[in-house]
């Protein structure tokens, strides 16, 4: 994306979407594959004339009169804010940046849609409606959308990664990790982790041992392993693992 915020709303609203456009020189209708902001153009793929049912595969349109976007790009509603709720896991205290306060104020706006459930649960946008709140507005627009329960944590830890907090230093007291291979980390690196996190390291696997992290070319661990049932990872469901956790992996 630009650093052009009219552009990236383009981007947004009409990449990978299919649209209907409008010039003197005829309507199109196809897959919007890029868009050339300083000449006002956009790339249509798997295109045809409207007007003369032409197939015409990929077609640069130059200066669209008008673009319509006829796949869903967002649902925005205009919501009650006290119909709103923070997300359970969003601090309190929030404080709404004061530029914002005055745009609620000045065009009854926040400058971006909030991103609420079907239900009003924020998962984004929590500062801008509770600069909205603090402007006296009583709706503003917000982006609706309907997902799962997991689809709303995955998207809400997403949108607030700052939030997110190491786990305790015991995190992962009474396990024992036994390493074989290569690792994307260096073992003195994976050996810190684990360890500064209450685990235990074994130089090989006994009736101790709760996992074997198997990286690349790994040794003879992963026979004996398999042999008395112990549970041997990948690096990926290591790192799984470990998040599950709460431990920053990789480091």
């Amino acid at each position: 994306m630009s650093g052009n915020p009219f552009n990236n709303t383009l981007d947004t609203g009409l990449r990978g979407k299919r649209a209907r456009v409008t010039t003197d020189a005829g309507t199109f209708v196809g897959w919007v594959e890029r868009v050339h902001h300083s000449r006002g153009s956009v790339v249509l793929f798997d295109a045809e004339n409207e007007d003369t049912g032409e197939e015409l595969g990929a077609v640069y349109v130059r200066n669209p009169n008008i673009v319509v976007a006829l796949t869903p790009s967002k649902r925005i509603e205009y919501r009650r804010l006290d119909e709103l709720e923070p997300h359970h896991e969003y601090p309190g205290g929030v404080t709404p940046d004061d530029a914002v306060v005055r745009a609620c104020r000045r065009a009854g706006y926040a400058g971006s849609f909030p991103v609420v459930r079907t239900d009003g649960t924020i998962l984004n946008g929590h500062k801008r409606v509770r600069a909205a709140e603090v402007a006296g507005l009583e709706h503003h627009p917000v982006e609706v959308v309907d997902v799962t329960d997991e689809q709303a944590r995955e998207l809400f830890a997403i949108a607030h990664r700052e939030l997110a907090v190491d786990a305790k230093p015991n995190a992962l007291e009474g396990l024992t990790f036994v390493f074989t291979g290569e690792l994307s980390r260096d073992r003195e690196t994976v050996g810190t982790v684990v360890e500064s996190h209450g685990a235990e390291i074994g130089e090989k696997v006994t009736e101790k041992t709760d996992y074997l992290v198997a990286g690349d070319s790994a040794g003879e661990h992963t026979e004996t392993a398999g042999l008395q049932g112990t549970p041997i990872l990948d690096e990926r469901a290591f790192t799984s693992l470990l998040n599950e956790h709460g431990v920053n992996y990789p480091p």
